[in-house]
């Protein structure tokens, strides 16, 4: 089903607070128990994995499992992130993830992440996430 994806992020560092807003076009299918969100971001093809029952969501770019980012509350998870200017070591300490008013099978949803990103173990920046996805209208 072709969906229409919103992601909003807001970043505090160094007392300073940041905000933009992505939209993206997708589709989105249901493989058992877990969703999957496919959609370019950059021109790079992301994969979004969507488990609500289990309250996680991993992001993978590429189809490159070892980019793959793993968002899951109590969990801190540290990536190689290939960026234009090179590879960065990332962590991130998921407080949160709070999936909202979600009917998947009718393209419809909200997820919120609240995480805290690391860069060479020094603390980057408190994130919140929020991702709204709805049925894609022309």
């Amino acid at each position: 089903m072709k969906v229409k994806m919103t992601m909003h992020t807001r970043q505090k560092y160094d007392g300073d607070l940041d905000s933009f807003v992505l939209e993206h076009s997708g589709v989105l299918m249901q493989r058992g128990e877990q969703f999957l969100l496919s959609y370019f971001q950059e021109g790079v093809h992301h994969g979004m994995k969507l488990y609500p029952t289990e309250g996680r969501l991993e992001i993978i770019r590429n189809w490159k499992e070892e980019e793959k980012l793993l968002y899951e509350g109590g969990v801190r998870w540290k990536v190689d992130y290939e960026t234009e200017v090179g590879v960065l070591p990332l962590e991130f300490d998921t407080a949160e993830v709070d999936f909202r008013n979600v009917d998947f099978s009718r393209g419809q949803g909200e997820i919120r992440l609240y995480y805290t990103l690391f860069q060479f173990g020094q603390k980057v920046a408190e994130t919140e996430l929020s991702i709204a996805i709805s049925p894609y209208s022309e």
